[in-house]
């Protein structure tokens, strides 16, 4: 057998592996999404201009950290539960659809009251409430409820298509605006972008029920794994402080302007951490299946993912400081600052990607507890750098605020991962000593 037959029978043996395959539907879908979503930020940006795209991505930013909390965690709560016992989908489904429209009412209220009164003064109320209820409510059907449902039961291409579905929902949006509004102003985008966002989050909710089943509500005194769901949601608010928090405190701190400029870089660095994001979901549900066995099962799990993370982390990082300088021939000479913003967070999805392995690793395992208080510590280090940095040194603080919390957050994962592991092998040396 010659080299090539040899070469084609291992691809073949490859990419029928179920794990590959998932990674590949959501790594084409994604780059297909991300495509969609860098020319709708084109148009947008430019269209808007950096003051009122700074002013729009403040406002979402702030949506984006309590987002979680409108879900309350029970959306991954849902893929713990049904990818190990199918049959509950209905139960979870009916109890993750009504803890969203509750909570997200309650949420959209308060944010936009201390956003008026506190954060973001500037900011037109109705602009506020759209862009709030489409990201608190729509955003939240689409990726943190319908996009896990499909995960829970292993339809990766499905949940990848449902992600899509707001991507291309929002990339009309743009173009409307780009092709029929010649001076748009925020009033107009934040109108579009409600409309746009919430059409596809109700979309993907028929989609699911279609496909899956329709959900069966609990009654109005229902209970939920609300104390396991809220540090799910603390995780991942956490999280999304560290990313979207600067981008809020530069509108307040320093200029809208300075938050438009970040903002487009950060935006780059999203666009280029697909490929992690695009393993991180196809193996996320699996995390909860290698941690049945402990923290050794997961930790097994996530060091066979690592090199590849690694690596792409690496070339990633070269690759946004080689093409920083094309930033302005792209979104226009105003965003001409960006080039050293991007610069500066070329490491980010390195840090993201080797974090994660270890966060997943104790979430698989049942830790999430000890996950969330690491992400929280590490967003209070953002925030308080923020503080500092930001009035000083404007966007150049913003990132190295950045740099500092997602370092220190990655050292601590990593610490507690294997702290845990080394108890578990001590635990279990004692066990077999005694039989």
């Amino acid at each position: 057998m010659n080299f090539l037959t040899q070469l084609k029978y291992k691809l073949i043996e490859t990419f029928q592996k179920t794990l590959v395959r998932d990674t590949l539907w959501l790594l084409i879908s994604k780059i297909f999404g991300v495509l969609i979503q860098a020319t709708s930020f084109i148009l947008v940006a430019r269209s808007l201009g950096a003051e009122n795209f700074g002013m729009f991505v403040g406002v979402s930013a702030l949506g984006a950290i309590v987002l979680p909390f409108a879900v309350l965690g029970s959306g991954d709560i849902l893929i713990q539960s049904v990818s190990r016992d199918r049959s509950r989908f209905s139960e979870y489904w009916g109890k993750t659809l009504a803890t969203v429209f509750v909570s997200s009412l309650f949420i959209t209220t308060f944010l936009v009251l201390i956003a008026k009164l506190f954060l973001l003064r500037s900011v037109p109320t109705l602009v506020l409430i759209l862009i709030l209820t489409a990201d608190i409510l729509g955003v939240t059907l689409t990726f943190h409820v319908t996009a896990k449902a499909f995960m829970a039961v292993n339809m990766i291409k499905q949940s990848a298509l449902v992600r899509m579905m707001l991507a291309v929902s929002k990339f009309i949006a743009a173009l409307i605006m780009a092709k029929y509004f010649s001076n748009p102003d925020i009033f107009i985008w934040s109108s579009l972008y409600f409309l746009s966002t919430l059409i596809a989050a109700f979309t993907s909710v028929l989609f699911v029920c279609k496909l899956l089943g329709k959900p069966k509500f609990p009654s109005l005194k229902f209970t939920t794994d609300l104390g396991q769901g809220l540090y799910f949601a603390i995780s991942e608010s956490a999280s999304t402080i560290n990313a979207n928090i600067d981008k809020t405190m530069l509108v307040s701190l320093s200029t809208a302007e300075a938050a438009g400029l970040y903002a487009a870089a950060y935006r780059i660095i999203d666009v280029g951490s697909v490929p992690i994001y695009s393993i991180l979901g196809a193996t996320y549900a699996k995390f909860f299946q290698h941690g049945l066995s402990g923290i050794k099962g997961s930790l097994d799990f996530a060091k066979r993912l690592l090199p590849v993370i690694v690596l792409y982390g690496i070339v990633a990082a070269i690759g946004f400081w080689v093409l920083a300088p094309f930033v302005p021939d792209i979104l226009g000479e105003e965003y001409e600052n960006a080039v050293g913003a991007l610069r500066w967070l070329a490491p980010v999805p390195f840090y993201l990607g080797v974090q994660y392995m270890a966060a997943d690793a104790l979430t698989g395992a049942g830790f999430q507890r000890s996950r969330s208080i690491v992400q929280v510590s590490a967003a209070i280090l953002n925030v308080g750098l923020n503080i500092i940095l930001i009035p000083i040194y404007s966007w150049q603080g913003a990132t190295w605020a950045t740099l500092s919390s997602e370092t220190f957050k990655l050292i601590l994962l990593w610490i507690l991962v294997l702290s845990i592991y080394k108890k578990e092998m001590k635990a279990q040396s004692k066990l077999d000593i005694n039989e």
